[in-house]
């Protein structure tokens, strides 16, 4: 079998998907401090008047976090990223493409069962944010974990190819 020609930088398509799962990691990350903010969209049931502390840091947690795999996302194609062991870099990706994947997926399934009427719970909800989270935000965490699995998968290929 032939060996596939090998290049000294990555394709354009397995940067410019590196980017697009930067973007969203960076663009989710701007939505997390903005909420941290006390920040309302219409988006969200959790955006209240004035957030506890909880929430507060719970959402400028999970923004540092998305900026990190943002940066992560483009280290795996910048060469400023060669400088991070690649075990490291291909560990954190796929930890949090998975962790987006199940979000996303968990987020889907578990709306759909309670709008069907499969699962009950117990405090009733507007059915505005049920569908509002199975409509947006969990397709938005799918979307997410996919873009970080594709640009692992792509990269893992591309180096493969190279040795």
């Amino acid at each position: 079998m032939k060996k596939p020609v090998s290049f000294s930088r990555p394709s354009r398509l397995i940067v410019g998907i590196a980017y697009a799962a930067g973007a969203w990691a960076f663009l989710f990350a701007l939505l997390s401090f903005f909420w941290a903010a006390g920040g309302k969209t219409g988006l969200h049931e959790f955006e209240i008047e004035k957030p506890d502390a909880f929430l507060y840091a719970t959402n400028l947690i999970a923004a540092v976090l998305k900026v990190v795999a943002g940066l992560i996302a483009l280290a795996l194609v910048q060469p400023w990223g060669k400088r991070i062991p690649r075990w490291m870099l291909i560990t954190s990706a796929c930890v949090a493409g998975a962790i987006f994947i199940l979000h996303g997926l968990y987020s889907i399934l578990g709306d759909i069962l309670v709008i069907v009427g499969v699962v009950p719970i117990s405090e009733p909800t507007n059915s505005k944010w049920r569908l509002l989270d199975l409509y947006l935000w969990g397709p938005w965490w799918l979307l997410g974990g996919i873009l970080f699995a594709l640009v692992l998968w792509l990269t893992w290929r591309y180096r493969r190819a190279r040795v």
